[in-house]
């Protein structure tokens, strides 16, 4: 009768474990990814989600504007990278604390990092 209680016992905590795992996933992966969900969200212009079957889209807003152009003209001089250029680019973002792709800064990053970046690369 004890070893009988004993399993019963082990088998809830095991359906306990199981049932608490997935949510303790999911709160991991939100912490770990914060800053780079932050980011996202903070780009987000338009989110639909749909019942049943269920569908979600999310459209990121751009904020391309003069600082971008120069950058990227800067990155990219005729429509192709430069190797040089994009490796200055990402030493001031490292050196000013800015995380993040090339790209993003260029399309998606706070205006005020793209004047940093471009202050730093003397462009403006």
């Amino acid at each position: 009768m004890m070893l009988d209680d004993v399993v019963k016992l082990i088998e809830a905590i095991g359906h306990l474990m199981g049932g608490v795992a997935w949510p303790l996933v999911a709160v991991f992966i939100v912490v770990l990814f914060r800053s780079s969900i932050g980011r996202f969200l903070s780009n987000l212009s338009e989110l639909r989600l749909k019942g049943r079957g269920f569908e979600a889209s999310a459209v990121r807003r751009l904020d391309f504007d003069a600082i971008s152009q120069k950058l990227y003209d800067f990155w990219k001089p005729g429509g192709n990278i430069d190797r040089a250029n994009a490796t200055r680019i990402a030493a001031c973002m490292q050196q000013l604390n800015i995380v993040g792709s090339i790209a993003w800064l260029i399309n998606a990053a706070p205006p005020e990092s793209r004047t940093r970046v471009a202050a730093c690369l003397k462009l403006v």
